[in-house]
C-alpha cells in the first residue's frame, strides 16, 4: 500500500532483535526502534533496549544526525551489539561532537560500528572515541573522522586501553 512499510532486504543473519534509530522520525520512548516506521531517535538509547551477546544489531537510518554534547553521551556499554549505518555519501549517518569532553564511548566486548561518520565541531575536542578496557574483540568498519576547521576538532581520534586486545579497525580514515 501507498506509504506503507518499506523493506530491508540485506538484514544480517542474526540470533538477535534488531532495532532502528532515526534522528528525523523516531522517539526515545517506550515501544519505539523494532521497525523502521517507528524507530528510536538516538543510538545511545537504542543500545539500552538490546541484550548482552545475542548479536543484536541496530540499524542506523539514511540521514540520521546526532550530537553528542556530554562525556559518555553515547556508550555502547552492552556485548555483542553492532550498529550499522545505512546510507552512502552525505546520507550516512553523521554523530556530531558539540563539546570538549563528548565522545563516543565503547566499554563492552564484541562489538562492531560500521558506515558512520564521527564529525568534531568544537575545539580541542579530547577524544572523538573511547575504547575502554573491556571493548575486546570490538571492529571499526567504515567509521570516518572529520574535523570541521582547523581550529575545530579532535586532538585525539580514537583513545585504546592498554589491555584491549582484538580491535580491528578497517576502511576508516580520519579528515584533518
Amino acid at each position: 500500500s501507498v506509504g506503507g512499510l518499506f523493506a530491508l532486504e540485506d538484514q544480517r543473519i542474526t540470533t538477535g532483535t534488531r532495532l532502528f534509530v532515526d534522528s528525523n522520525t523516531g522517539t526515545d520512548a517506550a515501544g519505539y526502534g523494532t521497525g523502521p516506521d517507528k524507530p528510536v531517535a538516538t543510538i545511545d538509547y537504542a543500545v539500552g533496549l538490546t541484550t548482552a551477546n545475542k548479536s543484536d544489531i541496530i540499524y542506523v537510518m539514511p540521514g540520521h544526525a546526532e550530537n553528542l554534547a556530554a562525556a559518555s553521551a553515547l556508550t555502547m556499554d552492552v556485548a555483542g551489539v553492532q550498529v550499522v549505518g545505512i546510507g552512502t555519501g552525505r546520507l550516512k549517518p553523521q554523530i556530531t561532537i558539540t563539546a570538549a569532553a563528548g565522545t563516543w564511548d565503547v566499554t563492552a566486548a564484541n562489538c562492531r560500528i560500521s558506515n558512520v561518520d564521527i564529525v568534531s565541531n568544537f575545539l580541542n575536542v579530547v577524544a572523538s572515541m573511547t575504547v575502554g578496557a573491556s571493548a575486546d574483540g570490538l571492529e571499526l568498519d567504515g567509521v570516518n573522522f572529520y574535523d570541521t576547521s582547523v581550529v575545530k576538532g579532535s586532538l585525539i581520534g580514537i583513545t585504546v586501553a592498554a589491555a584491549v586486545s582484538d580491535i580491528i579497525i578497517r576502511n576508516c580514515n580520519y579528515y584533518g
